[in-house]
């Protein structure tokens, strides 16, 4: 069994109606092409085989990546096998004492049939629109793959996670979105980035630690 198959297979083992049904939706890349790596688009090709691997066919499932469907749009960066960048530029890397990025290029992205561009308008449309029409019972499975920040200094734990050319969305911001949702729509987080630790905090209501629990069925 992959490792692909073995992960799902433990984020599904919670008992559900059988009449229910599995929601899926994706929100990934970084925040700019300049921190959107090849790396974030394979974790996506990677989660979309895992959910065949595991049987799941015809899947609904909601992709928001980097800047959308743009295909002329070169917002994935990569390092070229075996090419060596032009001498100019390695001489003014010795001029100016930098090397940074030098061996660093950018493709469009390869993913296809996206939902949108992974920004906060696209992803706040959904949770108005196919979020809401979830049914009672049904689950969700969000998998966030890109990169976040730690919080404030007065709020540590409402961390960030990255959207396309829009800042971070808050743990605080994130929590409201999901209060969107049926309060009987089961979620599970896959949460891929730095300080995803502090979105565990949207169990609370607002995603504020405290007595008081967000809805739940």
């Amino acid at each position: 069994m992959r490792f692909g198959c073995r992960l799902f297979i433990l984020l599904s083992a919670c008992a559900f109606s059988a009449s229910a049904r599995d929601h899926f939706l994706t929100i990934g890349g970084g925040g700019s092409p300049r921190n959107n790596q090849i790396s974030l688009e394979r974790n996506v090709l990677f989660f979309q085989r895992a959910l065949t691997d595991c049987g799941i066919r015809d899947p609904h499932h909601d992709i928001f990546f980097a800047c959308g469907n743009d295909p002329a749009a070169r917002d994935l960066q990569f390092i070229p096998q075996n090419v060596e960048p032009p001498r100019v530029n390695l001489l003014l890397a010795k001029v100016f004492g930098s090397d940074n990025e030098l061996w660093q290029n950018y493709r469009p992205h390869e993913l296809k049939n996206l939902q949108g561009p992974a920004n906060r308008a696209s992803v706040s449309q959904w949770f108005d629109t196919a979020g809401k029409r979830i049914a009672d019972g049904d689950r969700l499975f969000i998998y966030f793959t890109g990169h976040g920040s730690g919080g404030q200094r007065n709020q540590p734990r409402n961390t960030t996670m990255d959207l396309w050319l829009d800042g971070g969305m808050p743990v605080r911001e994130f929590a409201g979105l999901l209060d969107k949702l049926n309060p009987r729509v089961q979620v599970v987080l896959v949460m891929v980035q730095c300080h995803s630790g502090g979105f565990a905090d949207v169990i609370f209501k607002g995603g504020i630690v405290g007595p008081e629990l967000a809805s739940a069925p």
